[in-house]
């Protein structure tokens, strides 16, 4: 291990057990991608960011503003980000926890994992975050951190995840923090 990051791992382990994300109390759900068959390493490679202690921390600071990106989709724009602003076509690395609207436990998160995942905005790709999402990261940049409210048809539809709670046309939320445009 190279000591000059000793420090750093250090600080994440504090602010992760005072957060109490010491360990999982649960198995980790799908990510809000599917990946298929001929996804390419690359695209499919966590990013190699360790997360802020923002990420650790509870997101419950009032919205700098808010954006109605339409059919319901809102994002609450937290902190704003600086830096090359994700496109439809952007590959971007991000921190975020899912849960239903009417849930308090996440169903997924990348809380702990020391590693941001990677998804492209690109329609056409195997590595796209579900519809919602996609949409509310693009015009964000690195540094970003947001609450995106997403409507049941822009989430998983008529596609019931019930092993983790989602029922069909669920809304959902994700805490997101963007780390990576490419």
């Amino acid at each position: 291990m190279n000591p000059s990051l000793l420090p750093w791992l250090a600080l994440v382990t504090v602010l992760a057990t005072a957060c109490g994300d010491s360990t999982p109390s649960k198995p980790s759900a799908p990510a809000p991608a599917a990946p298929k068959a001929n996804s390419s390493p690359e695209a499919s490679a966590p990013a190699t960011a360790t997360p802020s202690a923002a990420i650790l921390a509870p997101m419950d600071a009032a919205p700098l503003r808010t954006l109605d990106l339409g059919e319901a989709l809102l994002v609450d724009v937290l902190r704003e980000g600086t830096g090359k602003v994700a496109r439809a076509t952007s590959t971007v690395a991000l921190h975020y926890e899912g849960r239903t609207e009417t849930g308090d436990e996440p169903f997924v998160s990348t809380r702990g994992r020391y590693q941001a995942e990677r998804f492209e905005l690109d329609p056409a790709s195997d590595r796209r975050p579900i519809e919602g999402l996609a949409r509310a990261l693009v015009g964000l940049a690195p540094g970003a951190r947001v609450r995106v409210h997403v409507p049941g048809h822009l989430a998983y539809g008529k596609a019931a995840v019930r092993e983790f709670g989602i029922d069909e046309h669920a809304d959902l939320l994700f805490d997101v923090e963007l780390v990576e445009v490419r």
